[in-house]
């Protein structure tokens, strides 16, 4: 069976506006059995029926309840597991249900493109940095958002840094998805793919999340 040359981990919990779509949309580009997803205690019906809809077609979702103390830990853990295996990829994103990529200098969004993209990377560089990181733009007239990521067409620059990362040289995590120790090699961008970041989706929907986050780490 060939290498995969990219799968994507998702730390996750009831991200019912949202899951369906990141589904779809990676595994346009990558395949279902390529998406390996971590879920931290769902209870959402909405985002569990998404779970057992992608299982059924190859994806991967494993439950960790663990006390979220750590991001980077906890990222670690899983991702290793990824990074070590028989059959791990080339290329390992770490991602958030928030995050869809997408191409900077537009044009139809395929996985020959972004395969394309990938395979451009040089042998020696271990990090691949996005080109750009573009976050949403709540519209006054849609304060709530169903579909997010259909819905909002409004986006600023963000300038944070996310990274892929080259599954054999991987060591661990250092802060959340956004730095990670290596063996080796050195960092580029990618100078053709940037994430959408639908982090603001509307008051109430950030109220949600807020309580979420607080919960989660047992506040």
């Amino acid at each position: 069976m060939a290498r995969a040359l990219a799968k994507v981990v998702l730390l996750t919990r009831n991200e019912s506006d949202l899951i369906e779509d990141f589904l779809d949309h990676y595994a346009s580009l990558f395949g279902y059995e390529n998406l390996y997803v971590v879920d931290n205690g769902s209870t959402d019906v909405n985002v569990l029926a998404a779970y057992a809809a992608a299982q059924a077609r190859g994806a991967r979702v494993v439950l960790d309840a663990s006390p979220f103390a750590s991001a980077a830990e906890f990222m670690s853990r899983h991702i290793s597991a990824l990074a070590t295996a028989p059959d791990a990829p080339e290329f390992i994103l770490p991602l958030e249900t928030d995050e869809f990529l997408y191409l900077t200098a537009g044009g139809r969004l395929t996985r020959e493109a972004v395969h394309a993209a990938l395979r451009r990377v040089p042998a020696d560089v271990s990090v691949v940095r996005y080109a750009r990181f573009m976050g949403s733009v709540v519209e006054e007239s849609a304060p709530r958002y169903t579909r997010p990521a259909r819905q909002m067409t409004r986006f600023y620059d963000q300038g944070w840094d996310k990274l892929i990362l080259r599954s054999r040289a991987f060591v661990r995590m250092t802060q959340w998805c956004h730095h990670a120790q290596m063996t080796g090699g050195s960092q580029a961008r990618a100078p053709e793919l940037g994430l959408l970041h639908f982090h603001a989706t509307g008051f109430r929907r950030q109220v949600e999340r807020a309580v979420q986050v607080l919960e989660t780490f047992g506040y």
